[in-house]
């Protein structure tokens, strides 16, 4: 049931839920602006407004210059500092967050696009992140330009936020479980209408058999004007670039298998119906692409978890030395020279030097080794180590992306965006493979209609495009790339060729550097040996009632160890003193 908007009437679209209280009932708005507006007008005592007006508020289009002027914003390097990386002379690099993008033929398209635009020298799009990390003269080309013309080829661009990652990331998978459920509901219910006729077809009377024809045409609309809108709009897409995709055969098999089974119900006949049909082809893409969201998605998470090892908040120092009074600070505005303090337990923000404390961190996360490190004044601490045993101050060096921890990000990124010679093959020939079948379909249907008739040659024809479309190609290759690539990431595995994963095949030898690199860097107790007068268990308590305030690797280690046997004496844990050992 369409619904518009209380403040300007318009439709409210159906994945948005912008309400506002009314009369003591929720009113529904269709964007963030007129829920404000609304909101506001209520609050100022005015809401007889609505029940007086005469007309529904209007909502102006914005005006192509005015989305030219929007883009000119990020031209400005106030607005480029947050996100832009600035090189030498006019070397520009940005990480962009891409949306429209459906199959490798898309990345192929947007990468050929941009490409083309002078000045732009690297365009590594990342598949299973829909991150484009777009490297550009600023003297030649502007941000804005970039910008501009992939949201001319069809495609959402906007500088990558980790936040709005998230929501749209949320917002699309709800948007799948939707189109899921109403495609999955709707194929069970025309499969009911068209039973009767698969078993029967030739018996039932022809105002039982409409009945049927019109209950199988009233449960797959649903399916053709909503579940099927992402492919529609992926095919006129394809289609204003001059190019065929993944989505335009699957588009024409719907359109053309609907228009046929209309003409068929007009004819009441049980042959040349198949809404069924439609709407189980539906379910089942709809579920290919939620679960090739999901995987993408887990593959891009390698890179997000590294990204969350730094926290978001710290221990700033007022007016050290003078005073060791702190408050809180937000991470991302701290500054060179700034003074924090990392306590016991908490993971260090920023790459500095120790200034004050000794302590052991634990870096295992950068060097794989499981032994903690010993930090004593004038030592360098990484961002995103762990901070051990007891408080440090550091003097902040570098942040945000001149860390060390974001250049493993950025090499990790740029990894899962290079592409390997099977996954460029399949980019260069999908929207080939598309455009030769479609061109196919043309002389099968011509022929089978000659040759039989024109009912036949149709589901023909839709059979072709609907098998032939190349999944494998423009998703299960990439899908496959990703998933591997994310789930090294994900083990402290970085692949950083692009042909790395296809080598992996032919390879005899592995050397690694060190063995601190091949633990889990989690030590775990193997065996205990009683030298006194105490048991293993009763050894093992003491050790552990010792260790409870402790964050030392080693401590953790003793306090997970599990005993089949209760300590059988009494035990007063008494005041504990940590000292930092140097050897």
């Amino acid at each position: 049931m369409k619904k518009n908007c209380f403040h300007c009437g318009l439709e409210i679209p159906g994945h948005i839920h912008l309400p506002v209280i009314y009369d003591n009932e929720e009113r529904e708005t269709c964007c963030m602006g007129c829920q404000a507006v609304a909101q506001s007008i209520i609050d100022a005592g005015l809401g007889n407004y609505y029940k007086q007006r005469t007309a529904d508020a209007e909502k102006a289009a914005l005006p192509e210059q005015d989305i030219l002027s929007q883009l000119k914003l990020y031209d400005l390097p106030e607005v480029q500092a947050e996100f832009v990386e600035v090189g030498e002379g006019d070397e520009r690099e940005a990480v962009l967050m891409l949306g429209g993008i459906t199959c490798a033929a898309c990345v192929w398209l947007i990468e050929q696009q941009l490409l083309r635009l002078p000045g732009v020298k690297r365009v590594d799009l990342n598949y299973s992140t829909h991150r484009a990390r777009v490297s550009w003269n600023n003297g030649q080309v502007a941000l804005s330009d970039i910008l501009l013309r992939v949201q001319s080829t069809g495609y959402t661009v906007s500088p990558y936020d980790a936040r709005k990652v998230e929501e749209s990331a949320n917002k699309k998978r709800k948007q799948f479980i939707v189109r899921l459920a109403v495609a999955g509901m709707c194929a069970m219910q025309t499969m009911m209408f068209a039973l009767p006729t698969y078993l029967y077809g030739n018996d039932i009377e022809p105002l039982y058999l409409q009945v049927l024809h019109w209950g199988s045409f009233l449960m797959v609309l649903p399916v053709v004007f909503y579940c099927a809108v992402p492919f529609y709009k992926g095919a006129w897409r394809d289609f204003k670039n001059r190019r065929a995709g993944m989505d335009t055969p699957i588009a024409i098999a719907v359109l053309m298998t609907f228009a046929a089974g209309i003409y068929s119900m007009m004819q009441n006949t049980s042959e040349g119906m198949y809404f069924e049909s439609i709407a189980m082809l539906m379910f089942f893409l709809i579920g290919g692409r939620f679960m090739e969201q999901i995987a993408r998605r887990k593959a891009g998470d390698a890179a997000e978890r590294l990204v969350k090892l730094v926290p978001a908040f710290c221990h700033r120092l007022k007016d050290y030395p003078n005073s060791d009074e702190t408050e809180e600070a937000v991470v991302a505005k701290l500054q060179r020279g700034e003074m924090i303090v990392v306590k016991p337990g908490e993971v260090i923000p920023v790459d500095g030097t120790v200034l004050s404390g000794e302590s052991e961190v634990n870096e295992a996360m950068l060097t794989g080794e499981s032994l903690p490190v010993s930090k004593c004044v004038g030592d360098q601490v990484i961002a995103g180590t762990l901070n051990a045993a007891s408080p440090l101050i550091i003097r902040t060096d570098t942040i945000g992306s001149e860390t060390r921890l974001s250049h493993i990000v950025k090499l990790l990124d740029r990894a899962l965006a290079q592409k390997p010679r099977v996954a460029e093959l399949a980019e260069k020939y999908a929207s080939n493979f598309v455009a030769a079948e479609l061109i196919l379909a043309v002389p099968v249907f011509i022929g089978w209609a000659l040759y039989a008739d024109v009912q036949t040659a149709l589901w023909i024809t839709v059979a072709l495009l609907v098998i032939t479309c190349p999944c494998a190609l423009s998703l299960s290759t990439p899908t496959a790339l990703a998933a591997s690539t994310g789930s090294l990431a994900k083990d402290g595995v970085l692949v950083g060729g692009k042909n790395a994963l296809e080598a992996l095949g032919q390879i005899d030898d592995l050397v690694f550097d060190k063995t601190g690199t091949l633990t889990r860097g989690e030590l775990s107790v193997s065996r205990i040996i009683a030298l006194g007068r105490l048991n293993n268990e009763d050894g093992l308590a003491i050790a552990q009632a010792l260790e409870q305030q402790s964050e030392h690797p080693i401590a953790r280690a003793i306090l997970n160890h599990a005993s089949d046997q209760t300590f059988s004496g009494s035990l007063i844990a008494g005041q504990r003193v940590n000292r930092v050992g140097h050897g």
